[in-house]
């Protein structure tokens, strides 16, 4: 019976807690409070996220040596938008770290390798190994090895890779000693698996991370705006040439069999940035959290909790040979009426990102912090990789790429605020 109690009484505080949350500010019912898979998925390989932190703690953004110099807060409350591509220099001196390559490319990297390994060895890798004589398949095993090894010397590990590596390993090592391990045994550990499985950097691939605030605005105003992404056509036309959210019939069929959540959509896009053109569909998936901060006040150190949203999207592979987009015109304004059906991926090979957004915490000329409502922090993270038979991006200059990005978010945030 107390049990029984405490949980109703846990029930009762959870739903007045939700629903202080959604007076203060606001609410969609469509997006379910919990972790965003996408996002989680894209953690393994993404940069970690810089910005929110430097802006709290140091009261600026380094946002690379193109702009200059730091881009503090007061300017970032003026409405300037502060963005740096990953690898590029830092405004202070040094360099933002390197990305490394996505997890489907290292995935891709290493078949296409292991068949040319099979090829030039005399082994066809289209014959079941039931078919091969004991001596072939031996061969086969010892090919698919060093070929295996090949592809990781050139493409590397993710840091989801390496993480998962670091656990099994400590968890070994534990067990052969049957103790826990000392500070100075995990950190051998540790460097043996960054040696063992190092990260190696995509030169073709553009990881960009930009931060705005979006006054007279709250989180879900903001997204509402964001989440119409069949409009992108519409509001950002100068980079979807097309945008169309999947209907829940095209995404039903036989050759499909898909269905989305209400706070999931696959958008197929035809975009363009700087001269280059290309066309995928992405999986787009939407999640609330609740996040505690401490905040610095009169009454001193005081603890808060406030929502945020996470959109989160990657090119779906289970587009990926759905067959050529072919658009239908209109004769007389040259738009894109209709099409046929087909929405797989041309000239590009990942298209992946994420925005959180949530409440800013401003602060004082007393250095005091409070939680407003109607300003939004928004943090935008993407990764890109055209397919480098399309267009081979190692000739451009790394400022040209970042810029590009920046004028990207600029326009996003742009729309937002119109």
């Amino acid at each position: 019976m107390i049990y029984n109690k405490e949980l109703r009484l846990l029930l009762i505080v959870s739903i007045i807690f939700g629903l202080s949350l959604a007076s203060a500010y606001g609410q969609d019912a469509t997006l379910p409070i919990e972790t965003n898979k996408t996002k989680h998925y894209l953690d393994d390989y993404f940069q970690p996220s810089l910005v929110r932190s430097q802006l709290y703690t140091l009261d600026a953004v380094d946002a690379g040596g193109q702009q200059k110099g730091a881009v503090t807060r007061k300017q970032l409350e003026a409405g300037t938008i502060a963005v740096f591509r990953y690898g590029n220099q830092r405004s202070q001196g040094g360099y933002f770290p390197q990305t490394t390559w996505a997890p489907n490319e290292i995935q891709r990297i290493i078949l296409e390798t292991i068949d040319e390994y099979l090829w030039a060895g005399g082994i066809d890798p289209f014959v079941p190994d039931e078919y091969l004589d004991p001596n072939d398949r031996a061969k086969k095993k010892q090919l698919i090895q060093e070929a295996t090894e090949d592809a990781r010397n050139f493409v590397g590990y993710t840091r989801g890779e390496q993480k998962q590596r670091l656990t099994t390993l400590l968890q070994e090592k534990e067990k052969e000693l049957g103790r826990p391990l000392t500070s100075e045994e995990k950190e051998t550990v540790r460097k043996d698996v960054l040696g063992k499985y190092p990260l190696k950097h995509d030169s073709q691939t553009d990881e960009v991370e930009g931060i705005a605030i979006v006054n007279n605005m709250n989180i879900y105003q903001v997204y509402d705006i964001l989440k119409q992404r069949d409009r992108y056509m519409e509001l950002m036309p100068n980079y979807f040439l097309y945008s169309h959210v999947l209907t829940a019939e095209e995404l039903a069929a036989p050759h499909r069999r898909l269905k989305a959540k209400p706070h999931e959509q696959f958008l197929f896009a035809r975009f363009k940035i700087a001269s280059y053109e290309f066309e995928y569909t992405a999986f787009n998936d939407a999640t609330q959290y609740l996040t505690e901060v401490e905040l610095n006040t009169k009454e001193g150190k005081t603890k808060q909790v406030i929502p945020g949203i996470t959109s989160a999207w990657r090119v779906d592979p289970r587009f990926v040979d759905d067959g050529r987009f072919e658009p239908i015109f209109d004769q007389k304004t040259g738009k894109i009426i209709g099409h046929n059906g087909k929405f797989g991926q041309k000239d590009v090979l990942v298209m992946d990102g994420y925005l959180t957004l949530e409440p800013y915490i401003a602060k004082d000329e007393n250095g005091y912090e409070s939680v407003d409502t109607n300003r939004v922090l928004a943090i935008y993270h993407t990764y890109t990789r055209i397919d480098p038979d399309y267009a081979d991006l190692t000739g451009l200059t790394v400022m040209f790429r970042e810029a590009e990005g920046r004028k990207f978010m600029q326009n996003m945030v742009a729309v937002v605020r119109q």
